[in-house]
């Protein structure tokens, strides 16, 4: 038997939220191509390929998040929209509590300098999980948050 990788209990975690809210969605680069199931599930419409233009899809996905939706982002590499990721959280509080920015980024761990950069942004919640288990319990409560919530995983 071949244990679950973090990125498959995400994607199944994932799905089962698809399954029961209408609002997740998931973007990014080649993500209908690589996660047919979810693809099949839901539609073109909830799993979008997008350009590797990574600030301009995270800018994309929290205008999605102001309007209501709960989208997940799927990232390359996160670093590529740490300008555009360092004004996110503030922007809750700064519209007077009138918009919440329910955006889950998804990324690899990498060798942890994304964590450590990304920790200094205030608001932005940061998930390290352990074990494949914690990685998915982990984005069911992303997914729940008013705020925006970069997910580290190991492949």
């Amino acid at each position: 038997m071949t244990s679950m990788t973090s990125e498959l209990a995400v994607m199944a975690a994932l799905h089962a939220a698809m399954a029961t809210d209408e609002r997740v969605l998931l973007l990014g680069t080649g993500v209908a191509t690589r996660q047919t199931a979810l693809l099949a599930a839901f539609g073109a419409e909830r799993v979008r390929n997008t350009p590797l233009a990574e600030a301009g899809v995270v800018g994309c996905a929290l205008g999605a998040a102001a309007m209501g939706l709960r989208p997940v982002v799927q990232l390359q590499s996160p670093l590529r929209a740490l300008d555009l990721l360092a004004h996110v959280p503030p922007l809750g509080p700064l519209s007077g509590g009138q918009f919440e920015f329910p955006l889950v980024l998804l990324a690899g761990a990498g060798d942890g300098l994304a964590a450590a950069i990304f920790r200094c942004i205030p608001a932005l919640q940061v998930l390290l999980p352990g074990a494949p288990a914690e990685a998915a319990d982990l984005l069911r409560g992303a997914l729940g948050q008013p705020w925006p919530s970069l997910l580290l995983i190991q492949p």
